[in-house]
């Protein structure tokens, strides 16, 4: 699959949503990850992990980390939010 779509899948028993865009059936590009626990990712993958610049929002606390990341892991600038 290429270009715009949505992918759903299960963790155990977290439910994970993707929406944007793939290449070979991989999440490549800009998109948004939703997990049933209530965590959010907008922004940048490559390769299926965070990548680039994105926002990451934690569900059980308020916090909002925007910036850069790495191989699905904050890195380099970014502000955490509380």
């Amino acid at each position: 699959m290429h270009g715009p779509g949505k992918l759903t899948w299960f963790d155990g028993s977290t439910r994970i949503v993707y929406k944007g865009n793939l290449f070979s059936n991989v999440i490549q590009g800009s998109g948004v990850l939703t997990r049933s626990t209530g965590e959010r990712y907008n922004g940048e993958f490559e390769n299926g992990n965070f990548n680039g610049e994105g926002v990451y929002e934690w569900a059980d606390v308020k916090l909002r980390y925007k910036g850069q990341f790495r191989n699905g892991l904050t890195h380099g600038h970014g502000v955490l939010h509380n």
